[in-house]
C-alpha cells in the first residue's frame, strides 16, 4: 500500500512540473526495460473539402439581377436538393419586373466543376413562361455560371442564362438573363 502511494505521488509530481514523457518518448517500466508509448489506432477518415455540401441537403438561394428583351428587373428564387456534392436538382422560378412582366418556372438540374472554393457551373431545365399579354409558352433554361464557397453551405455566385420560349405570343424566342448575384445557403 505504502508502494503504490509513493508512485501515485511521483506520478502526480511529474505531470505538474511538465516533466512526463510524451507520445514516442522512451520510458522505463518497472523491469528496468525502456517501452515507447504509441498512440492508439484510429480509422482514417475520407478528406472532404470544406466547402463541399454534404448530399441529401435542401439548398435555398435568391438571384438578383437583369432580364433582357424586354430589359427589367430580375428576381429568381431557386430550391435544391443535392443529390451528391456537385449535383443539385430543384425547382427554379425567374420573375422579371419593369414595363412588361415575364414569370418562369422551371426544374433544373446544375453541376459544379472542381474541388476548389471557386467552382465553375453549367445549368439547364424544362418549364413554363407566362408574360403580359396573355403569352404562354415553354420556358428552356441554359446557363453558365460560377459560384464561390464561402464555407459549407454558403455560396454566393452569378449565372448567365439562354432562356428559349416556345409557344405563341413571344416575339423573342431567346431571351438572356443574368442574376448578378447569386445568394445559396443549405436549409
Amino acid at each position: 500500500m505504502r508502494n503504490s502511494g509513493l508512485g501515485l505521488l511521483l506520478c502526480l509530481g511529474l505531470v505538474s512540473t511538465g516533466n512526463a514523457a510524451s507520445v514516442g518518448d522512451p520510458v522505463k517500466v518497472a523491469n528496468g526495460k525502456k517501452v515507447t508509448q504509441t498512440r492508439p489506432y484510429t480509422q482514417p477518415t475520407t478528406y472532404r473539402e470544406p466547402s463541399e455540401v454534404r448530399t441529401g441537403r435542401w439548398l435555398g438561394s435568391m438571384g438578383l439581377g437583369l432580364f433582357f428583351s424586354p430589359s427589367v428587373f430580375l428576381l429568381n428564387p431557386q430550391l435544391e436538393y443535392a443529390m451528391r456534392h456537385n449535383f443539385f436538382l430543384g425547382p427554379m422560378v425567374q420573375l422579371g419586373l419593369g414595363s412588361g412582366t415575364i414569370f418562369t418556372g422551371s426544374v433544373t438540374a446544375r453541376y459544379l466543376f472542381g474541388h476548389t472554393r471557386i467552382k465553375p457551373a453549367i445549368e439547364g431545365g424544362l418549364g413554363m413562361v407566362f408574360a403580359t399579354g396573355g403569352a404562354v409558352g415553354i420556358h428552356i433554361p441554359i446557363g453558365l455560371g460560377v459560384d464561390y464557397q464561402l464555407e459549407r453551405g454558403i455560396a454566393i455566385g452569378t449565372m448567365f442564362r439562354a432562356n428559349f420560349f416556345v409557344g405563341s405570343g413571344f416575339g423573342n424566342t431567346l431571351s438572356i438573363s443574368w442574376p448578378i448575384i447569386i445568394g445559396r445557403f443549405a436549409l
